[in-house]
């Protein structure tokens, strides 16, 4: 455990009775800002990216965001986000925050210098998301969105295959899972009185168009959206399921699925199913993504079973490459202006389902 005591000089920031005055080389010093949920996978990835030192984690709630430094043996812990920013010894702040902090947290801290990885989605708006783009430029800083599942290994090699041509020009693409563990009812009540019926698809259509759109590296032009409210009881609508119209002519469908019964039932992956002018390939929604191509040299396997290490977890693989980017004054890996596309097809399915019509991507 480690061992915190307060700083008299800060009263909002404990630190560790050991000194860590020095960077250690070839690694970026990371603040990291939320200390729940899915922050924990963040957290662990910094263990084992190789190249950031989780540095100090932020949190408003006092006590979780010491039990949180202690638990990943984090030398600084703030309740202020603002102080974090202007800690000099921080490279890149990592936000793990509610959807609707995302612009204006990290405008404040490119403006103080700092790097930013933020969580999907980006913004709330296409608007905020242009200015946080604006505002990276001008102060010279990196900044990126969350995407990762293009970490995934299976993901990465079908990518890569679509790209070279291995099934000619894609046609269709069917992106579909089930539901993940941290679909929990306490996350309810707070997003259905916030008036957020279709929370789901806001927070999490970034992932699954986001994945579309880089495998047939294009951009959302037409969007149209169903849903069901699922289970009775549940203020949210629980599955979407969203056609699109690629500009290049492609045609996408996926599912937001929260609706996985009963609950002791084992989640599936994220299956996809791609088909192209001369060839498919398919990932099975199985823990081992299994992946099969048929194309005019046969039938393929491309591998059914793999072994990660924490290494090569796809949140960890995901910061490796943007900290190599930042370090190498390199473009990162997921642009801002892709993720700012990618948001205004989601807020184009949002107004879909809100109006039961088509909508027209606006991109401006």
């Amino acid at each position: 455990m480690a061992d915190f005591k307060v700083l008299k000089h800060h009263p909002m920031t404990f630190i560790r009775n050991i000194n860590m005055s020095h960077r250690a080389p070839g690694k970026l010093r990371v603040g990291q800002i939320g200390c729940h949920g899915v922050a924990n996978n963040h957290a662990k990835a910094h263990r084992f990216s190789g190249n950031t030192q989780l540095y100090a984690v932020c949190d408003i709630n006092e006590s979780l965001a010491q039990s949180f430094a202690q638990q990943y043996d984090v030398q600084h812990c703030f309740t202020s986000a603002q102080q974090m920013f202007e800690c000099p010894d921080i490279d890149l702040i990592d936000l793990v925050t509610p959807d609707h902090t995302h612009a204006s947290l990290a405008i404040a801290a490119m403006q103080q210098g700092k790097h930013v990885l933020v969580e999907k989605p980006i913004a709330t708006n296409t608007d905020d998301a242009k200015k946080m783009i604006e505002v990276a430029q001008k102060n010279k800083v990196q900044l990126m969105c969350v995407q990762s599942m293009r970490w995934v290994p299976k993901c990465q090699d079908i990518v890569k295959r679509v790209h070279s041509g291995d099934i000619g020009k894609p046609v269709f693409a069917r992106m579909h899972g089930g539901c993940p563990s941290f679909w929990r009812p306490d996350h309810w009540p707070k997003a259905a009185s916030e008036g957020e019926v279709d929370h789901l698809l806001v927070h999490n259509a970034m992932h699954s168009l986001d994945l579309l759109s880089w495998m047939l590296n294009d951009q959302p032009q037409n969007v149209y959206t169903i849903g069901h409210p699922g289970q009775e009881g549940v203020p949210l609508w629980e599955f979407f399921s969203i056609n699109v119209r690629f500009a290049k002519g492609a045609m996408g469908l996926f599912e937001e699925n929260r609706m996985m019964q009963p609950q002791a039932y084992s989640m599936p992956g994220t299956g996809l199913h791609i088909i192209g002018t001369e060839g498919t390939i398919v990932m099975s929604p199985s823990k081992d993504l299994s992946v099969s191509l048929f194309n005019k040299d046969g039938m393929h396997f491309p591998g059914s079973h793999m072994y990660l290490t924490p290494e090569e977890d796809n949140f960890a693989a995901m910061i490796r490459e943007l900290a190599d980017a930042i370090l190498q004054e390199k473009p990162v890996p997921v642009s801002p202006e892709f993720s700012r596309q990618v948001l205004a097809g989601v807020l184009a399915a949002v107004e879909s389902f809100r109006s039961g019509q088509p909508v027209e991507v606006n991109h401006d």
